[in-house]
C-alpha cells in the first residue's frame, strides 16, 4: 500500500464564481501517480508520444466527449486543446456560456465516467486472471492475464460480467495492462476506484496572449517529458547545492557554477533619480561579461534586467536565476526559460529553506533585496 501523497491540486480561487465565461487550463492527476493510462515512447524528442494504455484511451475519448456530455445538460462548453499522459491528463477547456452549475461538476462528471471505465478493467483483470484477493487487489496467475483465442468481443473496459464467449484479443498492450493492474499498489484506485485524485488544479485565463501559451504547453507535454527523462540533470529538481555556505535547490544546468560569475543588480536609485546612463552602462558592462563567458546571476526583476537576460539568452551565453518560491518534486523550469533550459544555458536557484507556494506571486520587494544579497553573494564565492 503506498504512502498517502500530498495533493497536487492548488486551492481554488474564493473570489471567482467557477460558472461565467472563462477558459481554463485543467490538470488532474492519476492516484498516487500510478501511470496507468500509458508510457512515452519515440527514439528522439521530436518523435516523443504518449502510446495510450487501453483505459488512456478511453480518457482520451472521454475528455473529447466532455462538450457533448455537457451539451445534454445545456452547458455551451469546448476543448482547445488536451493531452493524456502516464500519470496525469492537461486540458484546456472554454466555458463559452455560464453555466447554471459550478466548473466543479463538469470535471465530477467526467471523473465519474473515468471511475465507470476504470471498474471495467479492474473486473476484466479479474474474471480473466483468477480473483480479488483480501484486500481487493486483481491477482493474476504468475502475473500474466489469461487470454482466450476463440473470443469475438474486444477489451472496451466496460462494465458487465463477461460471458464464457467474451474475451480479450490476443493484445500484447492488452496483456501488459492487466499485468500492470495486478501489480497496482494503490489503495485509491484499488479499493475506492477512483481513478484520479481528489479535486483538480485549475489556472485561468487572466491576461492577453495567456491562451497561446497554455495551448503550447498542453500539446508540448510529451517532449517535456521526453526531454525530462533523456536530459534529467538539467530538467530535475536537485536539493542541497551549498553555494557561498548556503543550500539551494536547482533546476537546469548546474555545471554553469564551475564559470565565473557576475551579479546583474539595475538599482532602484537609478530609477528614482532617472540615471538612464548609469543604468545603461551597467547592462553593457553585463553583456560583455557575458561575453567573456561569465555566467550573470540575478533574480531578474526589474524590466532592465529582463532584458539583459533575454539578449544575453539569445546571444547563446549563460544565467543563474535565483527564484522566489520553492521547488516540489515536479517543479519545472519556469515559464520563458524552459527552451534555455534544454540547452544547458539557464540554472534557477532557490533557497533551500523557502517553501513552495502555489498561488505564488510576482517577487515582492523585500525578496528582490534578499535575492540581490543572494546573488552577491554567489558572485563573490571563491
Amino acid at each position: 500500500m503506498t504512502n498517502k501523497r500530498k495533493p497536487t491540486h492548488r486551492k481554488h480561487h474564493r473570489l471567482h464564481d467557477y460558472k461565467s465565461r472563462c477558459i481554463y487550463h485543467i490538470t488532474l492527476v492519476v492516484s498516487d501517480r500510478v501511470p496507468l493510462l500509458g508510457r512515452m515512447v519515440g527514439d528522439t524528442v521530436d518523435e516523443a508520444k504518449v502510446e495510450f494504455s487501453p483505459l488512456g484511451l478511453e480518457v482520451a475519448n472521454a475528455i473529447q466527449m466532455i462538450p457533448m456530455m455537457e451539451a445534454r445538460k445545456g452547458n455551451d462548453v469546448q476543448i482547445l486543446g488536451a493531452a493524456t499522459m502516464p500519470e496525469h491528463i492537461h486540458f484546456v477547456l472554454f466555458v463559452r456560456k455560464p453555466m447554471k452549475e459550478k466548473l466543479g461538476l463538469v470535471i465530477r462528471g467526467f471523473k465519474q465516467g473515468c471511475n465507470k471505465a476504470l471498474r471495467g478493467w479492474l473486473k476484466k483483470a479479474c474474471v480473466y486472471g483468477g480473483h480479488i484477493d483480501g484486500l481487493g487487489k486483481p491477482t493474476l496467475p504468475n502475473g500474466e492475464a489469461s487470454v482466450m483465442m476463440n473470443g469475438d468481443v474486444s477489451a472496451s473496459g466496460s462494465e458487465g460480467s463477461p460471458s464464457g464467449k467474451e474475451c480479450f484479443p490476443n493484445s500484447p498492450m492488452v496483456n501488459a495492462f492487466l499485468r500492470q493492474l495486478a501489480n497496482c499498489t494503490s489503495d485509491r484506485i484499488l479499493h475506492e476506484h477512483a481513478l484520479f485524485e481528489e479535486d483538480f488544479d485549475e489556472t485561468r485565463l487572466r491576461k492577453q496572449g495567456q491562451l497561446k501559451n497554455m495551448i503550447a504547453y498542453v500539446h508540448n507535454n510529451p517532449r517535456h517529458r521526453w526531454l525530462k527523462q533523456h536530459k534529467p540533470e538539467w530538467l530535475c529538481v536537485t536539493r542541497g547545492i551549498v553555494i557561498a555556505g548556503r543550500s539551494y535547490d536547482a533546476i537546469g544546468n548546474v555545471n554553469l557554477l564551475g564559470l565565473p560569475r557576475h551579479q546583474v543588480h539595475c538599482r532602484y536609485k537609478w530609477e528614482r533619480d532617472h540615471d538612464t546612463e548609469a543604468r545603461r552602462n551597467h547592462q553593457n558592462e553585463c553583456v560583455i561579461k557575458a561575453r567573456q563567458n561569465y555566467a550573470l546571476v540575478s533574480p531578474f526583476v526589474s524590466p532592465h534586467e529582463v532584458a539583459v537576460r533575454d539578449f544575453c539568452l539569445e546571444e547563446g551565453h549563460s544565467v543563474i536565476v535565483l527564484h522566489n518560491n520553492g521547488f516540489t518534486d515536479f517543479s519545472q523550469c519556469p515559464s520563458g526559460l524552459y527552451d534555455y533550459c534544454v540547452q544547458g544555458q539557464v540554472l534557477v536557484l532557490v533557497p533551500g529553506d523557502w517553501p513552495h507556494d502555489d498561488r505564488k506571486g510576482v517577487c515582492s520587494r523585500q525578496e528582490c533585496v534578499v535575492l540581490n544579497g543572494y546573488a552577491e553573494e554567489i558572485c563573490n564565492e571563491r
